[in-house]
């Protein structure tokens, strides 16, 4: 025989519960349910203020009558049965006493938002088999224009150095991936890479701080469709940001100001990830984000299609990323990064951030602390120790081994490739083609022009201006050394085979 229903409102339910009056094993229909909450603001996670002092903005969804059973006279069960969606797999929480501390429920106050109904911490789409921590299909989200300071108008006349922002109305975000950049076209890939792309939509700014216009902006759901619809384009997804997983805080109940665009291009685009913990402001433009695990501290991020086949750890935040990112698999603390097209097959160590990447960064192995470094075009295949960081990298840094902290570089030359380096290479200048060179410890403060290159030196060298050199910038192997004097010795075979040794005249 089947249960018996019974139809209330929430506040009916609560009273029902508060004092003992539920009939046990009786079904009882919710009819006036829907998701209420505050809207997050990027800015440390705060409640979006209207014109950015005004009132709270609430969102309030659709109205969804959801069918909750009583298990004693003062329980219901967690499981909770949509009529609007029947193939749904609901978590519902009816008590506000536990949403006391969640800022998409309370704003940080001691009381609930107007209106509550009760929360959906767990809803699975089992048709599309999509699985969220919160209620993906009414949780609204809101975005602004990018503003003109962060990223001003690009212009031929403005000479823009390396890592600077730049927009193109109705086109994009660029990133200058060259000094003394201008009259250069955003079009031009040698001198700018692209990444945010405008062509879908101009609210990607999670922050109000760095809105362009506080009062201009656009609220959507988790996935917003263009070309296809959701049931068209949305499949085998589990951004899981309930409170039931292990990762999360109590206040990442809700998958806040995210905007994740949707193509129709007849295949999914949003494709089996299992995404836990802090998964916020994230900005997801369709194609190919897909087969991804990503786990704790996932946040402030804007990624522009085929980010795939990943494996992040803790603490990969504040990215911005462009296209082609693939097959990477990150260790924690991997954050603060602008990263362009093309960065794969990487391991990245533990405290990894503020870097910018431009294209082709493949095939590389880093360790620990690696932060605040700028690092463009081809810088590929090198195995990195500890401490890589406050560098410069330009084009074509690969093939190198390198040790721990090599700090501070920020003058290298393109063509930095086959060397061989040990720990503590700081605060270093080199031109161009540094290439085959065998670099021993302690290598600081000290200067090379181009083509410096096949060159082993074996013992500390400290404020050293190798300039007059005139043979390590030979095609010939030298050996630098420091004499029993501590003055520095080059030596090399001469044309007759004899092997040279020669003073390095105003050098120590």
């Amino acid at each position: 025989m089947a249960k018996i229903t019974t139809d209330v409102t929430y506040s009916e339910l609560v009273t029902l519960i508060q004092t003992n009056g539920l009939n046990q094993g009786l079904n009882y229909l919710i009819t006036d349910f829907k998701t209420i909450h505050y809207l997050i603001d990027g800015n440390n996670a705060d409640v979006v203020l209207e014109g950015g002092t005004g009132d709270t903005a609430v969102h309030s969804g659709d109205t969804e009558p959801l069918l909750v059973s009583a298990i004693s006279v003062s329980g219901i069960s967690t499981i909770a049965y949509s009529e609007n969606y029947p193939n749904d797999i609901i978590h519902y929480d009816w008590n506000p006493d536990n949403w006391l501390s969640d800022i998409g429920f309370s704003g940080g106050d001691e009381e609930v938002v107007t209106g509550f109904t009760g929360v959906i911490n767990y809803r699975e789409d089992t048709k599309n088999n999509n699985i969220f921590g919160y209620d993906f299909r009414n949780v609204m989200n809101r975005r602004w224009v990018l503003n003109q300071t962060d990223y001003p108008i690009w212009t031929g006349t403005t000479t823009y150095s390396f890592g600077d922002n730049v927009q193109v109305s109705g086109d994009g975000a660029y990133v200058s991936i060259a000094d003394s950049n201008t009259d250069n076209a955003v079009s031009a890939t040698t001198y700018w890479a692209k990444i945010i792309d405008y062509t879908t939509t101009e609210y990607w700014c999670l922050n109000s701080d760095d809105a362009q216009d506080i009062n201009d902006y656009d609220d959507s759901l988790t996935f917003v469709s263009t070309d296809g619809a959701y049931d068209d384009c949305v499949f085998q997804n589990s951004f899981f940001v309930g409170r039931n997983d292990d990762d999360n805080s109590s206040t990442g109940s809700i998958l806040p100001n995210n905007i994740i665009i949707l193509h129709d291009d007849g295949l999914p685009t949003v494709f089996n990830n299992n995404v836990g913990g802090y998964f916020q402001c994230n900005t997801i433009d369709g194609s190919y984000f897909m087969e991804n695990t990503i786990r704790n501290w996932f946040n402030s991020n804007i990624i522009n299609f085929s980010f795939q086949e990943n494996v992040i750890d803790s603490s990969f935040n504040n990215n911005t990323i462009g296209g082609d990112v693939q097959r990477n698999s990150f260790g924690y603390g991997f954050n603060s990064n602008v990263i362009g097209n093309t960065f794969t097959d990487n391991i990245i160590g533990k405290n990894s951030n503020g870097n910018i990447f431009g294209y082709n960064n493949n095939n590389n192995l880093v360790g620990n602390d690696f932060q605040t470094n700028m690092i463009y075009t081809n810088a590929q295949k090198n195995v990195i120790g500890n401490d890589f960081k406050n560098n410069v990298i330009p084009d074509s840094f690969q093939d190198n081994m390198i040790g721990n902290k090599f700090v501070g570089n920020d003058a290298i030359g393109d063509n930095f490739t086959n060397n061989s380096i040990g720990n503590d290479f700081q605060s270093v200048e080199v031109g161009t083609g540094f290439t085959n060179n065998t670099i021993a410890n302690g290598f600081k403060s000290s200067l090379t022009i181009d083509d410096f290159h096949n060159n082993t030196i074996k013992d500390d060298v400290v404020g050293i201006n190798f300039t007059s050199m005139a043979h390590a910038y030979e095609d010939y192997n030298c050996e630098i050394l420091k004499a029993s004097n501590n003055n520095y010795k080059i030596t090399y075979l001469d044309t007759n085979d004899v092997f040279t040794v020669e003073n390095l005249a105003g050098m120590k």
